[in-house]
């Protein structure tokens, strides 16, 4: 303290100085008022998530593919099914995703399901509650080749199985929360087999990613005893795996 109190007698001006650049950094919103260096507790939630995200996945290099954006893993994906194949998404909502991969294979077949109506849970987490995202049962425009299913995963994916009996060569899951995600995973048991490849749009990344789409993803492999690889993640959240 005696070190301190010399210097700042030593140097008024440096001093000076230096609590009016604070005081035109802070009036300018360039430092935030925390009272924790390393920002609030939320900042340093998810700044710890991302960090353990990408520890989890350090033993997996030698075979995953990385992208920056999560388009470029669609495409990665989507090149890897065959023609006239089916893919299956969850958690449509506007349509951004399912319009893409649809665009870029016109060839396949897409089937989305979602209540349209939002999040049927609060999603851990996150500040998104149960209903955010709704769009008051409103369908987006889709492409040709896309087919929208309305409804709640647990009555419109049964029922919309008891006349589909085609292979589902890629499963695309967006829908944030642990209970959706379980639901379709469990429900689509049977279709899940080897060569299906999944993608999660939430699989890591963020404050409680080990209890959302990755808990009910390696609880369903677990039981089942399937072995599993990850092929690539996207530096937002998105992973995409293929059942072996």
């Amino acid at each position: 303290m005696k070190h301190i109190l010399k210097k700042l007698i030593i140097n008024p001006i440096v001093f000076v100085i230096s609590k009016l650049v604070y005081f035109v950094l802070t009036k300018l919103e360039l430092i935030n008022f925390y009272p924790n260096p390393h920002g609030g507790v939320i900042d340093i939630l998810n700044h710890n998530s991302i960090r353990e995200s990408a520890q989890y996945f350090k033993p997996y290099l030698d075979k995953i593919v990385m992208f920056k954006k999560k388009e470029d893993l669609w495409k990665f994906a989507l090149s890897k099914i065959e023609k006239n194949q089916n893919v299956f998404e969850f958690g449509v909502f506007k349509g951004e995703s399912i319009n893409f991969m649809s665009s870029i294979r016109p060839d396949l077949n897409f089937f989305g399901f979602d209540s349209f109506e939002g999040l049927q849970e609060d999603w851990g987490g996150s500040e998104f509650r149960k209903s955010h995202f709704d769009l008051k049962g409103n369908l987006p425009k889709v492409n040709s080749n896309v087919k929208l299913i309305k409804g709640w995963f647990n009555k419109s994916l049964p029922d919309f199985l008891k006349t589909f009996n085609s292979k589902i060569s890629l499963i695309n899951i967006d829908c944030d929360t642990y209970e959706s995600s379980n639901e379709i995973l469990m429900i689509l048991e049977k279709q899940i087999i080897s060569g299906t490849i999944i993608i999660f749009d939430e699989y890591f990344g963020y404050p409680g990613w080990e209890y959302g789409e990755k808990k009910a993803f390696i609880e369903f492999v677990e039981k089942r005893n399937l072995k599993y690889t990850y092929l690539a993640i996207a530096n937002e959240q998105q992973c995409c795996i293929i059942i072996d």
